[in-house]
């Protein structure tokens, strides 16, 4: 990154239903100011989608997120209107991003991180 983006690793995730139901860390990566960043991503950057969210909502179910821009909120929720209707659904939670700014996503996810079982390698 370049000198004038400040790079700070102690944003704590607020809610522990993040963490633990929205397999999210502790801490996350947070980057300020103006200037250029270079991100790795665990898939070819042909594969990533940038959703624009203008205080609207996003549903994810998985974990397909690789970053966020901007003022967006996540949370872990229920995939239905109730514990109930998402239990029957068969997806119980769903990540969720609220607010104004992008969202990357990539849908390739469980294939890569099959592979890396397989070959022991990260992407």
């Amino acid at each position: 990154a370049e000198a004038s983006v400040q790079i700070n690793t102690c944003k704590v995730v607020n809610k522990i239903s993040a963490m633990a139901l929205g397999n999210k860390g502790l801490v996350e990566t947070e980057l300020t100011g103006p200037g250029i960043v270079v991100i790795a991503v665990p898939c070819p950057t042909t594969e990533l989608h940038e959703i624009e969210l203008n205080g609207n909502c996003l549903y994810v179910n998985g974990d397909f997120a690789v970053a966020r821009f901007g003022d967006i909120e996540f949370r872990v929720e229920p995939a239905g209107s109730s514990i109930l209707a998402s239990m029957l659904s068969g997806n119980e939670l769903v990540n969720s991003y609220y607010g104004t700014g992008k969202v990357w996503l990539y849908h390739s996810q469980p294939y890569y991180k099959f592979m890396d079982k397989i070959t022991g390698s990260k992407q």
